[in-house]
């Protein structure tokens, strides 16, 4: 089924698709919100792998130490257990395909419409050290909307993302960002383009690693509209967020996140409070595909009644990645 739209009727789209997006950010948390510092972390920690011979989960685990003894050890003296040491993996290159059921599709504050989407696309990412406690990282990510029932939600996103990350050394494992990123909605086909914004993204993240199979995360962002068009949908989020990871076994890993934002238009002086909470499990099939189940709620208050929405989304997905 086809529409045709008006510009206003556009602008209300955008706005509409913009929310949808905020949801799928939401839902995501925490992983996608750390993947450039989990690059990060892990070329810190190879870096003092590679200065010490022995790496902190190496002790941990009891590897680069001695070797029980054993008959005919008295020959040859005293032996090592050498840990092959990992090397810099600046390049993730990834996919994924989720399945998504919302009870308020159209994110209205009533009369509220439910329906099924796909969520599918890929993304690559650079980052590396630049020197010392500062990092670069750059990515690209393109992702299709799909609706069952309501193709009129149907929407391509695509995104690009430049910026700079500095470890502050006198807060252990906390991250400080500054990054530029564009993105732009348009239909599936490429016909009509719906929205795209410049804005410049400020990031404060700490983590606290409670064992190998735990932490905790806790950060702030703030997103600056530099050039929206239309202006209308332009808006400067300013958001909280928390998470937490749990390995359960080798394969299995629950995590939580919650989110809660502020989101002002300037266009149209409107304000919108956005609270957001997800929770899954994921699977790791092998080291390159992960199976993940998803439950996620979205509260949504506003000073325009009529973008006051709650929204409920269960969720089922396949990734895969690989890093060199």
């Amino acid at each position: 089924m086809k529409y045709t739209v008006s510009r206003f009727h556009l602008c209300l789209l955008a706005c509409l698709l913009l929310a949808v997006v905020g949801n799928a950010k939401a839902q995501m948390l925490p992983q996608v919100q750390n993947r450039a510092v989990d690059a990060m972390r892990n070329q810190i920690r190879q870096a003092d792998q590679s200065a010490s011979g022995v790496s902190p989960d190496d002790n941990h685990g009891g590897r680069n130490a001695p070797a029980p003894k054993m008959q005919g050890d008295d020959e040859f003296g005293e032996q090592i257990i050498l840990a092959r040491k990992a090397h810099v993996e600046p390049w993730t290159l990834g996919a994924d395909v989720q399945f998504f059921h919302t009870n308020n599709v159209a994110l209205t504050p009533d009369n509220t419409l439910s329906d099924t989407y796909w969520r599918t696309g890929f993304y690559a990412q650079y980052a590396n050290r630049i020197v010392g406690d500062w990092f670069m990282d750059a990515s690209v990510s393109s992702h299709w909307f799909l609706h069952g029932k309501y193709d009129f939600f149907d929407f391509h996103l695509l995104r690009t993302e430049l910026g700079v990350t500095r470890r502050l050394p006198w807060l252990n494992d906390t991250y400080a960002g500054l990054h530029y990123y564009w993105f732009h909605i348009a239909d599936t086909e490429f016909q009509r383009s719906v929205f795209q914004n410049h804005m410049v993204n400020l990031n404060l993240q700490k983590t606290w690693k409670v064992s190998r199979g735990q932490q905790f995360i806790l950060g702030m962002s703030a997103d600056l509209s530099l050039a929206a068009q239309p202006t209308g949908p332009g808006r400067h989020e300013f958001t909280a967020y928390a998470g937490h990871t749990l390995r359960l076994t080798e394969n299995w890993t629950v995590q939580t996140g919650l989110r809660g934002g502020y989101f002002y238009y300037p266009e149209v002086k409107r304000a919108d409070w956005n609270l957001g909470l997800t929770a899954g499990v994921s699977y790791a099939l092998t080291d390159w595909a992960r199976l993940t189940l998803s439950i996620a709620g979205t509260m949504n208050r506003s000073n325009q009644p009529a973008f006051d929405y709650n929204n409920f989304a269960t969720g089922a997905g396949m990734s895969f990645h690989v890093s060199f």
